[in-house]
């Protein structure tokens, strides 16, 4: 056993490294498959618990059949990176890139000196090296492209970037072909064919972005994928395109369209009805902001996160607009409270400017009462929340009239804990069913508490008995009870 040696854990949300030399010379012979098998096949060699290490795992975590992961490792065995120790079963061993040696296939001389001759007239100023050489040959029979079709290619690619075109960028087009069947002279022909027609239309799309490049393969490749893959006219392009114009790329066009299209938007109509509406929620976000106090850079996040659910809560943007000020004016300054404002006039069902004002203005009407109880009954101090929440249960909960509550208060003026007091007072009311002033004047219960001088009377008439811990639990079950109800 290793003195020292690397937790599992540790391997896995480590680095595996990779050598610059396999990026810049071999992944560009790769295809994406070979990539993923090299890559995690380095990784492989430093875990050693907690995964299986064998054929029959390794197809499974990468999703693919145990023959071409044999055949993305024999591809790399020929570039010398790899050594294939067993091959049942399967056993691999990875060979510093340094130390590399490429076991060089052998093809006949005499099937490609005519492609080698007129590929290098296509490059008159520099020489074609041998590596490169092999990387075409590699291509061609690996793929199945015709020699003749390899040629158009690479012509069409010198037509697109000029005699300086680097080589992957053949190749990569080339593979880009291959992969949707493009393979004999016909088949390219017939696209290359198709890319010079679609040229003005993609000139156009490029113009609608603000660039003055002539369009290259990837633009074409993008603007056949927008129109015969996922069904985009010219116009409905064009139409976004100019949405981002002189702030985006090819890139970003195909980012939005993939967007638009997984939305369901089609039609140039419909993407113009859907940026007024997402224009509509950039200006609400802003004016949000600003009511909030609170500026960002980017209010993408916002405008998914926060605007667009609260329109379609049904809030319009009159009412976010008044919500904002009001959340501003109680101090509550960030989006995220502004939000549980926004759950909150929700559940009361107040969506419009008409009824949330309404709203505040009752809470206001109702707080101008409260403050006058609170003189009433001799003090001087601010409303608290205790104080609304008390007047709620007095007022709404046990059914007393305003004039009952400010009865009480009055009557209870200049008595230490003078809320208190109005509980006491208002439950014993409740009991006796009396909710209004008149009948609260015809009773004795203030009358008989209350002296002249304004302390309260000494009861001596009430019914002393100590209860058992059976019936005090009995009680409180009562309590519970009716709370639940």
């Amino acid at each position: 056993m290793s003195l020292c040696t690397f937790s599992n854990e540790y391997l896995i949300k480590g680095s595996t490294m990779v050598d610059n030399i396999f990026i810049s010379d071999y992944l560009p012979k790769a295809t994406g498959d070979q990539v993923r098998v090299y890559l995690y096949g380095l990784l492989m060699c430093n875990v050693t618990e907690g995964k299986d290490n064998n054929i029959q795992s390794f197809a499974e975590e990468l999703n693919m059949e145990i023959d071409d992961v044999y055949k993305a490792f024999t591809f790399w065995k020929e570039l010398g990176l790899v050594e294939i120790v067993s091959k049942n079963p399967l056993e691999v061993r990875y060979i510093p890139i340094l130390s590399a040696k490429a076991e060089p296939k052998k093809y006949k001389a005499s099937k490609y000196s005519e492609f080698n001759k007129e590929l290098q007239e296509m490059f008159p100023e520099r020489m074609i090296t041998p590596t490169e050489y092999n990387t075409y040959y590699d291509l061609i029979e690996t793929q199945k492209i015709d020699i003749a079709a390899m040629l158009l290619i690479a012509k069409y690619c010198i037509s697109i970037k000029g005699s300086n075109v680097k080589y992957p960028y053949i190749i990569t087009v080339a593979r880009d072909w291959a992969k949707n069947g493009i393979t004999t002279v016909k088949s390219v022909t017939e696209t290359i064919e198709e890319h010079e027609k679609l040229t003005e239309e993609v000139k156009a799309v490029l113009a609608a972005l603000g660039k003055k490049s002539p369009p290259d393969f990837e633009d074409k490749q993008l603007y056949i994928k927008w129109t015969k893959n996922w069904g985009y006219n010219s116009e409905a392009i064009i139409l976004t395109a100019k949405s981002f114009k002189n702030r985006g790329s090819m890139e970003k066009l195909d980012k939005v369209l993939d967007e638009y299209y997984r939305m369901g938007l089609f039609t140039s109509q419909e993407i113009t009805d859907f940026m007024k509406e997402r224009n509509k929620m950039y200006d609400i976000a802003k004016t949000v902001n600003k009511n909030l106090g609170l500026y960002y850079e980017s209010l993408d996040y916002i405008v998914e996160s926060y605007i667009s659910k609260w329109l379609e809560l049904g809030f319009d943007e009159k009412a976010l607009f008044t919500i904002s000020v009001y959340c501003f004016k109680t101090s509550i300054r960030t989006l995220e409270g502004m939000n549980n404002a926004i759950h909150k006039f929700y559940g009361l069902g107040l969506l419009t400017t008409e009824a949330i004002n309404s709203h505040i203005n009752k809470l206001a009407e109702r707080d101008k009462v409260i403050s006058e109880i609170i003189s009433l009954s001799g003090s001087l101090r601010n409303i608290t929340q205790t104080d609304r929440d008390y007047f709620n249960t007095w007022h709404n909960e046990w059914g007393h009239s305003i004039d009952l509550i400010k009865y009480v208060a009055k009557a209870v003026s200049g008595q230490s804990h003078s809320f208190r007091q109005m509980n006491l007072y208002l439950a014993k009311f409740k009991d006796e069913k009396i909710f209004t002033l008149e009948k609260a004047q015809n009773s004795n219960i203030l009358n008989s508490e209350i002296t002249t001088d304004g302390k309260k009377k000494d009861s001596k008439n009430y019914i002393k008995h100590e209860y058992t811990k059976e019936e005090l639990e009995s009680f409180f079950y009562d309590i519970d009870k009716l709370s639940e109800e």
